[in-house]
Formats: C-alpha cells, structure tokens, sequence
C-alpha cells in the first residue's frame, strides 16, 4: 500500500489551524494582532507542518522539539511579548490543539474539515465577551495644554495605585495623542511628573512608564492626581479606568 501525501494541502491545512489556533488565543486574552505578523506565523507553522517529510529538517517536527515550535509562532505574533505571557500563551495553544486533534480523532473527522470546527467556537467567544457586563464612561485626559476625549473601560478589578494616586492604563494611541510619540520621552515631561509604575494583572505583572496627568474627568466627575500608565502591550481598550473611579 502506497500513502501518497500532498505537501501543498498538508501545508494549507497547518497554516490555516495555526492561523485560526492564534486568533482564538488572542481571543482569549484580548490581544490584538497585526495581520502581517499572523500571517507570517502561520506561514512558519505551515512550513514545519511539512518539515517531516524532508531530510535534515524533519527534527524540527518531531517529539519534542516539535513541541517547542509554537513559541516561536506565539512570540512572531505578539511581539513584543513578556515571557511569562509567552509561556502562558504556549500552554494555552498547545491546550487549544490537543483538544480539536483528540475531537476529530474521537469523531473520526477529516483533518480537512477540522478547519471549520475552531471558527463557531471564535465566534462564540466574541459574543460571549461582547454580551458580557461592560461600562464605558465618557472621560477627558488633561495634560499640560493636551486635552483628549475618550470612551473609558470600567475595570473594577483595577486597583492599582501609585503613592496613593489612582491608576488608569493606556494604550500606544493615546500615548501620541497626549505626548505626541509612540514612546513616553522624559525630555518632553516635567520630572515630577514622570513616574514608573509596577502593576500586577491575571496575565503577569510587571513595570511600565507613567504620566501624573493635570485632571480625568469621568462621566463629568473630576479627578486629581492620576496616573496614566501606558501599557507596552496592545489593549483593545484605549482607557482602562481604576476601580474607584465609578
């Protein structure tokens, strides 16, 4: 008995679960991904889906460093990524292909048709996050002369604080709008403004710049002595409020 193979599909079919396995993980933590990143991980998973079949190569594809090879597609797509989220994230993919592999082992399902069983379960996800409880208030950030209009995200897990001064979290956009720079320059701050801020969230903890602003304003309620922190990875959310601000 012969058992053809055809590296083309066999390839389709490892970009396209790995494409779909990354968009649902970063489903999962409410991380945005750019395109050209996804498409470019899913091309390498692709690649080492056919790796068995070729000479010198077909280490990279078999136990365990096999295993091993999501890191590096998580870490291409989410770059720039912490590495205990990295590793989170891992466990997670990993978690995420055992359970479809065993379901269509189970049901004996053609991996062909796997690929349309991980899209209703994305897309159950998202409802589900989209019905879920949220509160967004009107809020206006005031530094200097900078005043920027926003719609904040309620977090009432967020207490973080900075020398009892209240803490909300931004996002790269917001950061040019007040600070004009994808990047928090000291120069363009004055010193007693400036701060760095540790924070400890369900994903991992960390340090990230922070910006004592002039005044917030939520839902028209005004509050002094904020820190804005901006955070390194990539929110949805352009605010997140601190849980005292309700």
């Amino acid at each position: 008995m012969i058992l053809t193979v055809y590296v083309d599909i066999l390839f389709l079919l490892n970009f396209i679960y790995d494409a779909e396995i990354l968009c649902l993980l970063c489903k999962i933590y409410s991380r945005r991904v750019k395109p050209l990143r996804l498409i470019f991980s899913s091309l390498m998973g692709g690649i080492q889906g056919i790796f068995f079949f070729i000479p010198y190569f077909r280490i990279f594809s078999v136990f365990p460093i096999g295993l091993f090879f999501p890191l590096l597609l998580i870490w291409i797509a989410l770059y720039p990524i912490k590495l205990r989220e990295l590793f989170k994230g891992y466990f997670v993919f990993l978690s995420i292909a055992f359970i479809f592999s065993g379901l269509l082992l189970f049901f004996s399902i053609k991996a062909k048709y796997g690929i349309f069983f991980i899209i209703p379960v994305y897309l159950l996800l998202d409802l589900l996050k989209k019905k879920a409880k949220i509160i967004r208030y009107e809020t206006e950030l005031t530094y200097g002369e900078k005043n920027v209009k926003v719609l904040g995200l309620y977090d009432s897990g967020n207490k973080v604080f900075y020398l009892d001064k209240p803490v909300i979290f931004g996002n790269k956009e917001i950061c040019i709008k007040l600070f004009g720079n994808e990047k928090i320059e000291k120069s363009k701050i004055h010193d007693e403004d400036f701060c760095v801020v540790p924070y400890k969230t369900v994903r991992g903890s960390g340090v990230c710049y922070g910006v004592k602003l002039k005044e917030v304003l939520v839902n028209k309620k005004k509050y002094d002595n904020v820190i804005i922190a901006i955070f390194d990875a990539d929110l949805e959310e352009e605010v997140i409020l601190n849980g005292i601000m309700a």
